[in-house]
């Protein structure tokens, strides 16, 4: 029996899935925490989205655990998707199951991911593609830290600043007064690590210190008054439900923005209210009582064995570190003298 050979040819077949417009020619790689990430995708504007996120996490030696978080972004001109309204807030339903996440901003983004197998996947409008500041935020940051929790790292939900050997987290409730205080503080004298959230690793005896967003503060409208040289620089981020103003400290005071992460001496931690006063005071409190508040304003639900890890690092942090309850004045000065007496203690 005689076999034709025949050409290979893929150019008259149907291209049904839209494999050619998603051929994914571009590419960047970067660290975050120790995690290598792998972003493909198939328009160039995906990776300016990309090396922003890329500039959000603190610089750290790799993880042991080498398998690599795949992000493939396609720009999908099917969506057609109208120009992204200014006050979007981001993505309108999150869902996950097991270790699958899934994320609904329709009709500009579709993504989901495998955190198991650290892989992602995200359909993109082109005008969504158009503003890689929200584009970053919403599908490479959220889902490189979803990934990241699967490394076996702690979370809490604290601005982290760093001075001779000290670490100092702030921890409250929403608009409390975490990022006013902590930029505060950094504009006299203390590095920042994290205006918002620090991620802890144990490593034996040694506990390490990671920030998100790093090099970045946000500061509520009422806020911007006290930093009159931050006013022109910001950018309209909304959080949660509210509408903040995002400054890239790394412009504006780059030599307050700690970029490694730490491994500190010793450990201050304040959970701050506030109640009006002039003068901040503050209180020693013991772990124990801060732990339960500390866990919820800091925790989602997560898979048992991502919950274990987390609350095991976070217990570690909290069992070293001086805790105080720091009830915040109205006098700023005040509040910066107390916190470096709290600090010196």
């Amino acid at each position: 029996m005689t076999h034709i050979a025949t050409p290979f040819e893929t150019e008259g077949l149907e291209d049904y899935w839209h494999r050619r417009e998603a051929s994914q020619a571009h590419t960047l790689s970067y660290n975050a925490y120790g995690l290598p990430v792998e972003l493909r995708a198939n328009d160039p504007r995906l990776l300016k989205a990309a090396r922003l996120s890329s500039r959000r996490y603190s610089r750290c030696a790799p993880l042991p655990d080498t398998l690599p978080l795949t992000l493939r972004m396609l720009v999908d001109e099917q969506l057609g998707a109208p120009e992204v309204p200014a006050d979007w807030a981001g993505p309108r339903h999150y869902q996950a199951v097991g270790p699958w996440l899934a994320i609904d901003g329709a009709p500009w983004l579709l993504a989901s991911a495998d955190l198991e197998r650290r892989t992602g996947l995200a359909l993109v409008a082109t005008t969504l593609a158009d503003q890689p500041s929200r584009l970053s935020r919403c599908t490479c940051d959220t889902l490189t830290l979803n990934a990241i929790m699967h490394t076996g790292l702690g979370l809490l939900h604290a601005s982290c600043l760093s001075r001779d050997g000290t670490a100092l987290l702030l921890c409250a409730e929403h608009n409390t007064g975490k990022s006013t205080t902590a930029l505060h503080l950094a504009m006299n004298g203390w590095g920042l690590l994290a205006d918002g959230m620090t991620y802890v690793r144990v490593d034996g005896e040694r506990l390490g210190l990671m920030g998100y967003p790093v090099g970045e503060a946000k500061l509520r409208f009422d806020m911007l008054g006290h930093f009159p040289q931050l006013t022109a620089m910001g950018q309209a981020v909304r959080v949660r439900e509210d509408t903040k103003m995002v400054f890239d400290l790394r412009q504006t005071f780059p030599g307050v923005v700690v970029e490694e992460a730490i491994w500190p001496e010793r450990v201050v931690l304040c959970h701050m209210t506030r109640r009006g006063d002039t003068r901040s005071t503050a209180q020693p409190v013991g772990w124990e009582a801060l732990f339960p508040t500390i866990w919820s304003e800091s925790t989602f639900v997560e898979p048992a064995e991502i919950l274990r890890s987390s609350y095991d690092a976070m217990v570690a942090l909290l069992t070293r570190a001086r805790c105080y309850e720091l009830s915040l004045g109205t006098d700023v000065s005040s509040t910066l003298g107390l916190v470096d007496a709290l600090c010196r203690a």
